[in-house]
């Protein structure tokens, strides 16, 4: 029972860490998030 509980635990924190991380990217770099091209824009 604990080495189950252990295993869910490692699990938890490593979809924690991926979701900060991920989190962090979308923070610093929120152009990566944009699919539109500078003529796309011209023509707006």
């Amino acid at each position: 029972m604990g080495r189950k509980k252990s295993l869910i635990m490692g699990i938890a924190a490593v979809v924690i860490l991926a979701a900060v991380l991920a989190g962090y990217n979308l923070y610093r770099y929120p152009a990566m998030l944009r699919r539109l091209r500078d003529a796309s824009l011209e023509e707006a």
